[in-house]
């Protein structure tokens, strides 16, 4: 159901109050030039009744060549750094926005800046806003995953695929970026961690429901990943084994095929296949309950925060999100996840 003005600049008010946005705090909106208007000033509306310093910097798209680029300039780093918070609200999935892996995002969380995506429409975060049982069993996963050496997963004919995470950060996304150095999405619900970048080993098979998020496609057919000293070494199955394949190919870089993040969704308000084109395929991707979350291409994400950054070290080209729910996810020997449902009795 569409919003008005009203409804959407109060729906943002609560997100901003949620997020500890108050008087006097120094706020940047940044957003592409094709952003909706409408959405804008509703988020000037709820900035100013907050009574915020806030202002708004638009980021036309940059390249290199033929692949888009960071359109972040060092100019633009530093004002970001005098800011209390950072929003970056997006109309799709694939806008040019700045990364919040790129180096000049994580140097502003590391200088205590805080930041907030907003990768969902208005009319998607009013459906999924994050609750207290919400935030409570994803911050309860993230010190399972923070205390695990080994992840786990059992996928197909009880084929395994194990990773090394020992000594990394958990990481979370559950909306709420109210302490210097987080950075989170709003409306999602996650939790992961970033293996060791040569330790993941083994076979994964991905079948329906499952998505992948570079394709914006749900996929209709089985297809299985071999994995070795924590890259892809084969990928078999049918259409969409030969567009995945196609797709890490044409980026030339042998890190794309390298793990990245990997873990489980904690969102229960996501529905597996509804309406909502994109927006539906990025929300179930990474938050549906129990879903299977796992990565592959760049990794880079610093630990800021406390559940902030998962400490990778892989830089690629690429990242691809893929999400799968007939798979058992353990941490060590402890299962968490089980054919799309939280299982584990201490966070589900």
């Amino acid at each position: 159901m569409a919003m008005d003005m009203a409804e959407k600049s109060v729906l943002i008010e609560e997100m901003l109050k949620l997020n500890k946005v108050e008087a006097g705090e120094k706020v940047v909106i940044v957003t592409t030039h094709e952003y909706n208007q409408d959405d804008l000033r509703a988020y000037r509306e709820a900035l100013s009744r907050l009574e915020t310093q806030a202002f708004h910097i638009v980021l036309p798209p940059r390249a290199k060549g033929a692949r888009l680029k960071d359109p972040g300039t060092p100019f633009f780093y530093e004002v970001l750094r005098h800011a209390d918070m950072v929003l970056l609200p997006k109309s799709s999935c694939v806008e040019p926005l700045p990364s919040i892996h790129s180096d000049g995002i994580m140097e502003t969380l590391h200088d205590g800046v805080r930041a907030l995506t907003i990768q969902l429409p208005l009319e998607k975060v009013r459906t999924m806003w994050p609750t207290p049982d919400l935030i409570e069993r994803t911050l309860i996963g993230a010190r399972l995953m923070e205390e695990a050496e080994t992840i786990r997963i059992i996928s197909g004919n009880d084929v395994e695929l194990v990773m090394n995470k020992k000594g990394r950060p958990a990481h979370t996304q559950h909306g709420i970026a109210d302490v210097p150095g987080r950075w989170d999405n709003f409306a999602f619900g996650c939790v992961s961690s970033t293996p060791w970048e040569n330790s993941a080993t083994g076979t994964l098979v991905v079948g329906p429901p499952a998505a992948i998020s570079p394709l914006v496609r749900f996929v209709q057919e089985p297809f299985k990943l071999t994995l070795k000293n924590g890259y892809i070494t084969n990928i078999e199955g049918g259409l969409e084994a030969k567009l995945l394949g196609r797709w890490l190919e044409q980026w030339d870089d042998p890190e794309s095929y390298g793990t990245s993040h990997v873990g489980w969704g904690t969102h229960k308000r996501v529905g597996v296949g509804e309406g909502g084109g994109r927006a539906n395929l990025v929300s179930y991707l990474h938050n549906a309950y129990g879903t299977l979350l796992i990565a592959f291409g760049s990794s880079v994400h610093p630990h800021t925060a406390q559940y902030s950054g998962g400490g990778g070290q892989r830089e690629a080209a690429s990242h691809c999100d893929i999400g799968a729910v007939e798979v058992d996810f353990y941490l060590d020997d402890r299962l968490v996840c089980r054919d799309g449902k939280i299982v584990d009795p201490e966070c589900r």
